[in-house]
């Protein structure tokens, strides 16, 4: 009787299980872990840890307390070094840009703790110091980065003369659209596939059309969207092999392709009667997910600047993408690097984090 019971527990286990690992698709958060600290430019945040020795010959009251005053200095001087080395396009990093320094020290000082312990006569601290969102650095960066974008255009001065009029740019080559069922106002978002051209991240990358023309760029998206977030999130393919865990906390994000497992009929093909899964909370329901068509998937050409984040598409796909502006204006855009290629100075593709990572649309 027990064994009949478990029989149904025991499929939808595997159910889920199969659909969990479906999801996880072939991408992941791109993360680089450095010597000091964790870049994540999908999530957009900056973490470093900080151990500190307790002091000998003080109460241990005052030992705890001068040791998490320098762990957290140290943890900040850590996320301070490594986003200076964050690069803001294909040419500059941070560090380049006097004004952001001191902009930046503003924002590690208020950045998160996530973790902090007393470990035996060590002090750890963990600090999170976030590079998207109304307090991270790309909301600093945006009017310094691209002060032209910030200013309003100035009105022409009165009786002031017209500018010459040059010579008309060529018009651009129309080229058919790709064959599909789909209208191209249906794309949910974009993801560009640059990880066969070298392409590194940076948190204001251009894609250009063969002729060097930006398609994409900071220009492109509305100033309230970037000064919140980067304007692009990357992702990496997980590494092949057996040896890869797949963990939920790493399920593909928003836009990227999803292969499908119907629980239903699963669950008929095995003559055993679905169970209906439990409504979840409002705040804690996930974000739909788009469908594999909803995606507009452009490839990378080439990756060029002294950095290699701007990236070259051909002309029909920089058409297609000029078609669907309204994605680009809101920053939907996903890009595929190596995660064997660094932006800052790493090797390894992503870092440990405690908690689970929901990754759903933007």
């Amino acid at each position: 009787m027990r064994t009949r019971q478990a029989f149904p527990l025991l499929a939808l286990s595997l159910v889920l299980l199969l659909t969990a690992f479906a999801q996880e698709g072939p991408f992941r958060p791109y993360r680089q872990t450095l010597p000091d600290g964790t870049v994540s430019w999908y999530e957009g945040w900056i973490q470093t840890r900080a151990v500190v020795p307790l002091a000998t010959g003080v109460p241990k009251a005052q030992a705890q307390t001068d040791a998490r005053r320098v762990a957290l200095m140290k943890a900040q001087a850590a996320a301070l070094r490594i986003a200076m080395k964050v690069p803001m396009d294909a040419e500059r990093r941070l560090e380049e840009f006097e004004a952001l320094k001191v902009r930046v020290q503003g924002v590690g000082r208020g950045g998160k703790v996530l973790e902090e312990r007393l470990e035996g006569t060590r002090y750890l601290l963990s600090l999170e110091v976030p590079i998207s969102g109304v307090n991270g650095i790309a909301a600093e960066a945006y009017p310094v980065v691209v002060p032209e974008l910030a200013a309003p255009p100035k009105p022409p001065q009165a009786g002031a003369a017209a500018p010459p009029a040059g010579p008309k740019p060529p018009p651009l080559a129309s080229s058919p659209p790709p064959p599909g069922p789909k209208s191209l106002s249906t794309f949910a978002s974009v993801r560009v596939e640059a990880d066969e051209v070298g392409a590194k991240p940076a948190l204001y990358p251009k894609i250009l059309d063969p002729q060097g023309q930006p398609v994409y760029s900071a220009a492109t998206v509305r100033p309230e969207v970037a000064r919140r977030q980067t304007i692009a999130r990357y992702v990496g393919r997980p590494a092949e092999g057996p040896s890869r865990t797949l963990v939920p906390g790493d399920w593909a994000p928003s836009g990227l392709p999803l292969a499908l497992v119907d629980p239903r009929r699963f669950l008929l093909a095995q003559q055993v009667p679905p169970v209906p899964p439990a409504p979840m909370p409002e705040a804690q329901a996930p974000i739909p997910y788009p469908f594999a068509e909803e995606v507009l998937v452009v490839k990378a050409v080439g990756a060029r600047g002294k950095l290699k984040a701007d990236l070259v598409v051909t002309e029909q796909d920089a058409q297609r993408l000029r078609q669907n502006r309204a994605l680009l204006e809101e920053a939907q855009v996903t890009v595929v690097v190596r995660t064997d290629v660094g932006g800052v100075e790493s090797r390894r593709p992503f870092a440990p984090r405690n908690e689970s990572l929901e990754l759903g649309r933007r």
